[in-house]
């Protein structure tokens, strides 16, 4: 199927910028799980003096520098004014991007036509034979029903377009959503999105994400951010994964099948 995320363009990219990357945990996914891998290599990148063990102050090196970066007064908290500039500095960037992208006529707003063209050309790039839905007939052979040799069919006869869980899509189902969505950024009903609507939305998300992220880790409620708080998921999960507790992250911490990943062996 066409996932709701590639037809809802706009509100995916003003989303995706208030997630800036300052915000995002160092150790995000790194060693999440005890399986090494990739994770395993990633950890292994922050043991910096490379004694081939990662400390509590290595650990927490780059979520450390995020704060300093992000306290650009240098007061030892990060404040509600603090937090929103760099939101406001990529969602600003991200708007004027899908406004180029999407506004075909360059005339500063984007019309319904315009706000569905892409997704449209999409659908019909994978409506092999132009029936105006997705059906058996236009998935790649491993993925229909009837496998053969080469198997990774679904038995249940519903299509799945990557990696969907619903039935097969049609193009009205397409327009349908499209249109949808775009109501939604549509505030004044004039038919056109512009700058004014797309940043109106953007504001409502930032201030929602500086809400949830003082919320889970402001923890004495003064509205500001200390190094401890800022750290103190990171530090957290510095523990959980010293599963030996002597203060460092080492190979001894992984399952065994995993620790040549982590020691680069």
């Amino acid at each position: 199927m066409i996932s709701h995320s590639k037809i809802s363009i706009f509100a995916l990219a003003v989303a995706t910028a208030m997630s800036a990357p300052a915000f995002a945990a160092a150790d995000g996914k790194a060693g999440a799980g005890p399986h090494g891998g990739k994770h395993g290599m990633r950890l292994q990148r922050l043991d910096t003096d490379k004694n081939g063990s990662i400390s509590k102050d290595e650990f927490l090196q780059q979520r450390t520098t995020q704060f300093k970066d992000l306290d650009t007064n240098k007061d030892g908290a990060i404040d509600d004014s603090e937090l929103e500039a760099p939101m406001k500095e990529r969602s600003g960037f991200t708007v004027k991007r899908m406004m180029k992208r999407l506004d075909a006529n360059a005339d500063g707003k984007v019309t319904r036509e315009e706000f569905q063209a892409g997704p449209q050309e999409r659908f019909k790039a994978r409506d092999l034979d132009s029936d105006g839905k997705i059906t058996e007939a236009d998935l790649p052979p491993n993925r229909k029903s009837a496998g053969g040799w080469f198997g990774g069919g679904k038995s249940d006869g519903k299509m799945r377009l990557g990696g969907g869980r619903r039935g097969a899509d049609s193009l009205e189902d397409v327009n349908t959503r499209t249109a949808a969505e775009f109501a939604k950024i549509d505030t004044n009903a004039d038919g056109a999105v512009d700058i004014a609507e797309l940043e109106k939305q953007a504001g409502e998300r930032i201030a929602y994400s500086k809400k949830r992220m003082l919320h889970g880790s402001d923890t004495n409620s003064d509205g500001k951010l200390s190094q401890d708080e800022f750290t103190a998921k990171s530090a957290k999960r510095f523990v959980i994964m010293d599963l030996n507790s002597d203060g460092k992250i080492g190979s001894d911490d992984f399952a065994p099948r995993s620790r040549g990943w982590f020691s680069g062996k």
